[in-house]
């Protein structure tokens, strides 16, 4: 057989779909994509992230007020303003009352108080301390500060559940706030309608 013959008889790489091997990696590999689309379809019960963009939008607009309106305190009131909003009535900040959004506690569904309302907001609670700092706040705000909102930005969008950092570490969940559905911990992602 000679060297024509042999190129003719074994297949090109791009041909090798028909190879057994090659249509076994094709196979584990739509296999991986699947298990990854299943994990990121959204729970349907989860709040939507332009809702949680416009509650966390207008609960920073009350910090600001906060700071700007009681200028002896005013930082100290717009920090604990973050640190407990999540634990007013309903697990709503003022903010998730207007998007019509609420924290729940991942354990028993119930929702959200202080405790869990301070756990899940320290993210922001640093960033809003490096207001106080002159000029070096202002480059922690921009440097550290924009750091830790993209972390909490990749978590809200990358988890099915919606959870940020925050959620983790509070062990909490955000709902549309006319969800009936009680998150269970340990949950499967599956839902029922």
């Amino acid at each position: 057989m000679n060297e024509t013959d042999r190129t003719q008889q074994e297949p090109t790489p791009d041909e090798g779909h028909g190879h057994p091997e090659r249509r076994q990696s094709d196979r584990r590999s739509s296999d991986r994509r699947q298990r990854s689309d299943r994990r990121r379809e959204r729970d349907p019960d989860t709040a939507a992230v332009s809702n949680r963009i416009v509650a966390r939008a207008v609960d920073l607009l009350i910090f600001l007020a906060l700071t700007d309106w009681l200028p002896a305190v005013g930082l100290l009131a717009g920090l604990l303003y973050l640190l407990i909003a999540d634990g007013l009535t309903g697990g709503q900040s003022l903010g998730k009352r207007v998007a019509r959004i609420r924290v729940v506690k991942d354990l028993d569904g119930q929702r959200a108080g202080f405790l869990e309302s301070a756990l899940r907001n320290v993210p922001f609670v640093v960033i809003g301390l490096f207001l106080g700092i002159p000029l070096l706040g202002w480059i922690l705000l921009f440097s550290v500060g924009v750091l830790i909102v993209g972390i909490e930005c990749y978590f809200v969008v990358s988890d099915p559940q919606g959870k940020r950092l925050g959620d983790i570490i509070a062990g909490t969940h955000v709902l549309r706030a006319s969800s009936r559905r009680i998150p269970r911990a340990g949950e499967p992602e599956t839902h029922q309608d």
